[in-house]
């Protein structure tokens, strides 16, 4: 097995140290390098978040063997985080497909770092680990990267206090709250629409993230188009094709809430924004499903009269729209608060009672949709008839609902407890709960099998309190890795999580929730090996 040993050289780039930016230039970076394979070395160096690329300093060591070059490129985007303090070793993980190739500790700052006996090349993943009296203080990881003999690669890797939640220090371009933010097939992530500071009005523009340079961009739109971007709160689909859809949503103008027809798409690869279609109702508090690639069901939303839509993309990507109707007894459009497409291609609808709640399943051309609605009273004995709650469907094909508002309290009570629907048998059944009363949360997968991330969101029916943490958990083994407070309260805010399992909250109302706030923050987390 071959044996290599990591010579360094020390190379000292420019020093500088800008207002509210980290210091570089100091040796304890002088030694922070990890050999990924017999012909790939790496270099290591450490940037400002907040400097441009032209401008950022660093320490850079290089180690060279045969014919390839990793960087790893430690990146501190906020000031506020120091995450070199006191650290007694730096340990570096090589990680392919969740198992550990490679790990080795160095003693931090004086060790030189030697990996051997690497063989291996493929998609990988680096883990810098910060370790202090023996326990993990620091860690930063990168996305998955692909390794092949004799390519070179720069490899960003966020580096942070874990568990702790830092303000980045570059703003968004406009204070938002309650906004559409949802990631690109790229990692990169939309942020569009939601409330003004005052919440009097709607915001009609939008921005995207690059979590590679901190940076939030504008994104450009046509005047003409303004009108159906004030959205908040709106459902938004998996990418189709590589778009981004949001259908519907509300505005506010003057304080007063208004739904939106406008069913708009964004197209990462042109940074665009364009009017898909136009539902047929005007849709707030709705709900919509993407089925056989193409089609979303939408229902619900106030004032709609139970009446239901199709959205379909023909083969040119032209978008058009019909009703439809779902002809169960009892059943009450209006009543539906979620509907989410499960894995077999069915749609699960949560309503407020047991004739909206069901499982619906496109028949094709002709066989009549309320046909192919299916509920189960019986089955429903033990449901808690939830609004506004987080509906995930789990890796077993069951749906996981949690939180949300009690309907059925006297004072709709927000609650944190959770519980499961089964597809196959409808049955609802307790569940996994959440670390706290939550509705209107936020949520996205974790980049490991089975985690969600669940956050923001309010703690009480009026929305008057904002739930203050986000938590990692696993509804299907029923364990949380990890509950962290924000950095402050932040009602309204989003939550995202980037290609490396780092996690941006962006937005949100101030403490007082009388003005807005243009910050985002990010989370590194960890709950152990």
């Amino acid at each position: 097995m071959p044996y290599l040993h990591v010579s360094t050289a020390f190379n000292r780039a420019k020093s500088r140290t800008r207002p509210g930016s980290c210091a570089i230039g100091s040796p304890w970076f002088s030694h922070l390098c990890a050999l990924l394979a017999p012909v790939i070395s790496v270099t290591c160096s450490v940037s400002c978040g907040n400097e441009s690329s032209a401008e950022q300093a660093s320490d850079e060591i290089s180690v060279r063997t045969d014919n390839s070059l990793v960087t790893l490129q430690l990146i501190v985007p906020s000031s506020e985080a120091d995450p070199f303090d006191r650290l007694d070793y730096i340990r570096i993980d090589v990680i392919f497909d969740g198992t550990t190739l490679a790990s080795q500790n160095f003693s931090y700052p004086a060790d030189t770092p030697e990996l051997n006996n690497l063989t291996d090349y493929g998609p990988i993943r680096f883990q810098v680990v910060g370790l202090r009296s023996g326990d993990v203080a620091s860690l930063g990881r990168s996305a998955e990267v692909v390794v092949a003999a004799g390519q070179d690669l720069d490899v960003p890797v966020v580096f942070l206090p874990v568990n702790q939640v830092f303000p980045i220090d570059n703003q968004m371009t406009d204070w938002r709250s309650d906004h559409v933010a949802v990631s690109t097939t790229d990692g990169r992530v939309l942020l569009l629409g939601g409330h003004d500071p005052d919440r009097l009005a709607s915001l009609e523009d939008a921005e995207l993230f690059d979590p590679f340079t901190f940076e939030f961009s504008p994104i450009e739109v046509p005047v003409e188009d303004q009108s159906y971007l004030g959205v908040g709160m709106a459902p938004h689909l998996e990418p189709i094709d590589g778009d981004i859809i949001i259908v519907g949503g509300e505005t506010l103008e003057e304080g007063q809430v208004a739904p939106v027809s406008g069913v708009s798409g964004f197209t990462p690869a042109t940074e665009s924004l364009q009017l898909k279609a136009t539902l047929n109702l005007a849709r707030r508090e709705h709900c919509a499903a993407l089925f056989m690639d193409t089609a979303v069901l939408v229902l619900g939303g106030e004032g709609t009269g139970g009446v239901g839509e199709i959205l379909r993309e023909d083969s040119e990507g032209k978008w058009s729209t019909e009703d439809f109707g779902i002809t169960v007894e009892g059943f009450d459009s209006e009543a539906v608060s979620h509907c989410v497409a499960a894995d077999d291609g069915r749609v699960f609808i949560l309503g407020q009672g047991s004739a909206s709640t069901g499982i619906w399943d496109y028949l094709g051309t002709g066989a009549g949709y309320g046909d192919a609605f299916e509920s189960s009273p019986d089955g429903y004995s033990d449901a808690t008839w939830v609004w506004n709650a987080t509906v995930i469907q789990i890796d077993d094909g069951d749906f996981w609902i949690a939180g949300g508002m009690d309907l059925e309290s006297k004072d709709h009570e927000v609650l944190s407890t959770g519980q499961r629907f089964n597809m196959d048998t409808m049955f609802f059944k307790p569940a996994w709960s959440l670390g706290e009363p939550r509705q209107l949360a936020s949520w996205d997968t974790w980049i490991e099998d089975d985690w969600y991330v669940v956050g923001c969101g309010y703690s009480d029916s009026t929305m008057a309190e904002s739930a203050n943490s986000l938590e990692i958990l696993d509804p299907l083994e029923e364990r949380t890795g990890v509950v962290v407070e924000l950095d402050r309260p932040r009602p309204g805010c989003r939550i995202t999580t980037l290609l490396d399992g780092s996690i941006l909250v962006t937005g949100g109302f101030g403490a007082n929730a009388t003005w807005g706030d243009a910050s985002a923050a990010l989370l590194v987390p960890y709950w152990g090996d």
